[in-house]
């Protein structure tokens, strides 16, 4: 158990930067180009992502044999064949469709559409191939300058002038790049395939596209319905929305990279006690972040938008759909845990179960809302999707597995966020959250003031903070 706390923090800090990167430019785009624009860039990924699926399954197979040890000149080289011949199919049916797509994203440029799908399908396979040669380092760096490299080029693109289009080349470019640095150090042995391998890539990826359909239906069917039914605008401030509530995230997916490991070990073992010891201190910290992110955003919400510039406060149900969301962060908070929970107890069959539970529920309430409600409705079908999802996770969880939630640190965590809620409500009756300053003035004293009222009341809270400073060395002697 030693090292947790300081492993969690570290892969919080990778990924805080990360979004915290992506999360400037996406101000920046959004403030130059405008809600509408953006949108259509959120309607460029959506269809990307969709077609992933695929070839995210054979980029998966592929690690997995890899990592197995035996044959992995073998199985990279068949990857490889089988992830280019996925992706030039692939990319030929999106230039065939070049005339519907066009019309339904906004723009006709649709071969950097096709290029956007064959550089990140690249780049996924190349960083999960070091992951199979047990590189999982290297994979999270690349992971980490990809993101931000990505995140960069935009910038510069967007700076000169290049419009909506400017978002587009600068992620191909940028993880294309990164893709090809990844397979340059990677282990460039090859062999020459043989059909006992391609069958061994295809019985393993049969059973791991349900994960990417789950990840795709999570991440791009409400975005892709909303094509279909509502403006540009108004899916650019949904995916606003989408992208602040999404640094909510932050801890529990820290949380469960480093944990499952020890979890999964310790239940190999069969010693249930350190399983149940892991998850108890860490499960009550899953929703730090999204408790008081939901107060925030009901208190200032509007003023968090209006960062993003006009366009975006312009669609009046953006404030509603940033409270809806994360509240649906709140609830994912402790999902991403639970099904974690699941896969590190060797329980695939449960994980599958409520694999299918979230997609079809999710996609159905999709269908069902946004034609009648717009983005209120994809927020909605979202958080009921995912709330359903979560309870069929918790009541799967094997007998062995004894979660007591603490309530003294759930309880802390809701009576902070209702301090800094009712601290900002105060303030903002008499100097409103207009302006990026005050704006940010606001942001900031409410997590100060979130962050010293919760670890005066939980024990559990401080107890994480001074293991992870004597881990760190920051202690003192």
């Amino acid at each position: 158990m030693a090292g947790l706390a300081r492993a969690s923090a570290v892969q919080f800090s990778v990924t805080l930067a990360r979004t915290v990167v992506g999360a400037l430019v996406t101000i920046y785009a959004v403030r130059i180009l405008g809600a509408g624009a953006f949108g259509q860039y959120a309607l460029a990924l959506g269809v990307v992502g969709i077609v992933r699926i695929p070839t995210s399954s054979v980029s998966l197979a592929t690690s997995k044999r890899i990592s197995e040890g035996a044959r992995r000149n073998v199985f990279h080289t068949t990857g490889l064949l089988l992830l280019a011949v996925v992706v030039t199919v692939a990319a030929a049916v999106i230039l065939l469709a070049s005339a519907p797509l066009s019309s339904y994203i906004g723009f006709a440029e649709i071969s950097l559409v096709a290029a956007l799908y064959v550089s990140k399908s690249v780049f996924s396979h190349a960083t999960g191939v070091l992951r199979g040669e047990h590189r999982v380092e290297a994979a999270a760096l690349a992971d980490a300058a990809g993101g931000i490299g990505i995140a960069a080029l935009q910038f510069v693109l967007l700076y000169t002038g290049g419009g909506v289009l400017s978002l587009l080349r600068g992620e191909i470019v940028a993880a294309g790049v990164t893709a090809l640095v990844c397979l340059y150090v990677s282990d460039r042995s090859f062999a020459v395939p043989d059909w006992a391998s391609v069958r061994s890539l295809y019985e393993y990826g049969r059973y791991v596209w349900l994960g990417e359909f789950r990840g795709m239906s999570y991440s791009w069917v409400d975005t892709v319905l909303l094509g279909f039914f509502v403006a540009p605008a108004v899916v650019g401030a949904y995916e606003v929305a989408w992208r602040i509530t999404a640094l909510f995230m932050l801890l529990p997916q820290a949380f469960g990279a480093v944990t499952f490991p020890s979890i999964s070990e310790a239940t190999a073992k069969g010693r249930f006690d350190d399983v149940n010891r892991i998850l108890n201190r860490m499960l009550p910290l899953a929703p730090a972040l999204a408790i008081p992110g939901a107060v925030g955003a009901l208190v200032i919400g509007t003023g968090v938008l209006s960062i993003y510039g006009a366009s975006v406060v312009a669609v009046s149900i953006a404030p509603l759909v940033l409270v809806l969301l994360s509240l649906m962060r709140c609830v994912e908070s402790f999902e991403t845990s639970f099904v974690s929970v699941l896969d590190a107890t060797d329980h695939p069959e449960q994980s599958f179960r409520v694999s299918v539970v979230f997609i079809l529920s999710n996609i159905a309430l999709n269908l069902a809302l946004i034609p009648t409600v717009g983005a209120v409705g994809a927020a909605l079908a979202t958080l009921t999707a995912l709330s359903l999802s979560a309870a069929l996770a918790y009541r799967g969880f094997p007998a062995e597995v004894d979660v007591s939630l603490d309530s003294r640190t759930l309880g802390g965590e809701v009576v902070a966020a209702a301090l800094m809620g009712g601290l900002l409500a105060g303030l903002t009756a008499y100097y409103p959250a207009n302006g990026l300053v005050i704006v940010l003035l606001y942001v900031g004293l409410g997590a100060a003031v979130y962050g010293a009222a919760l670890t005066a009341l939980s024990p559990n809270v401080r107890a994480r903070a001074r293991q992870l400073l004597h881990e760190t060395g920051l202690a003192g002697t």
